[in-house]
């Protein structure tokens, strides 16, 4: 029996290779496939996409990858997050 199959609520969230650096640095990249083999992700901004997470229903049942990716708004993600139910 499967996540999906057992009717409990979930969300999962697959970070790449973790990074010890700050968070903030870089722009977030939420993506329905597996992130790219070398791809990386700050520890922080992983649990700030849990916690966006946590304050919407809209990723309820939704699998994702996340990685930081350089951008010139590095909260671009938050104000886009609402359309992750599209991924």
């Amino acid at each position: 029996k499967g996540l999906a199959a057992s009717g409990v609520p979930y969300t999962v969230i697959r970070p790449c290779g973790l990074w010890d650096r700050p968070g903030g640095e870089f722009n977030v990249a939420l993506l329905s496939n597996d992130a790219n083999f070398g791809a990386m992700i700050s520890r922080e901004d992983v649990a700030a996409v849990v916690v966006q997470s946590l304050a919407t229903d809209k990723v309820l049942g939704k699998t994702f990858s996340c990685i930081n990716v350089p951008g010139y708004d590095v909260h671009a993600w938050k104000r886009d997050f609402p359309k992750i139910a599209t991924i």
